[in-house]
């Protein structure tokens, strides 16, 4: 059995950023598994998500009623691929990923945002505190429990 990350975003900058990551490190021994968060259920864009093997519910504070759905998607597909790590650049999705993924074991890391330059975001905040570990892109906003390893777009 292959050892398995899941790496999970919203659609937009969170997925390139991810991407972009993704491509920068040399896993040959992991399965890397997409996810994608899709406002729209029949989402197909082939340029950005050729090789996505999931796509969830996308959920933000202005519909969070469609959390519920979300977790179960996110609780299903962990329960199938059994990752050894789970990695989300956010929004929503990838707190609730890195809830649910802690639940089941699963080591999971969270990268804010390179536009949180302030703060983290609103969901930065909280994976802080359940993720394994949080990386900012910014090396102001580095603390106790949010590590700073330069930024992904450089």
């Amino acid at each position: 059995m292959s050892k398995v990350i899941l790496a999970l975003a919203s659609v937009g900058g969170h997925n390139v950023q991810l991407r972009k990551l993704i491509s920068n490190l040399n896993l040959p021994e992991y399965e890397i598994i997409y996810i994608n968060a899709s406002p729209d259920a029949s989402f197909d864009d082939k340029k950005n998500i050729s090789d996505c093997s999931y796509i969830i519910q996308d959920v933000s504070r202005d519909n969070v009623y469609l959390s519920l759905k979300t977790i179960f998607q996110i609780f299903k597909i962990i329960n199938h691929t059994k990752p050894s790590f789970l990695i989300t650049t956010g929004a929503l999705p990838g707190l609730i990923s890195v809830l649910v993924g802690r639940a089941f074991g699963v080591n999971t890391i969270w990268v804010d945002s390179i536009a949180n330059s302030k703060k983290l975001s609103f969901s930065g905040k909280y994976a802080s505190y359940f993720s394994n570990i949080t990386i900012t892109q910014w090396p102001e906003l580095a603390s106790d429990n949010v590590q700073y390893h330069g930024n992904i777009l450089e």
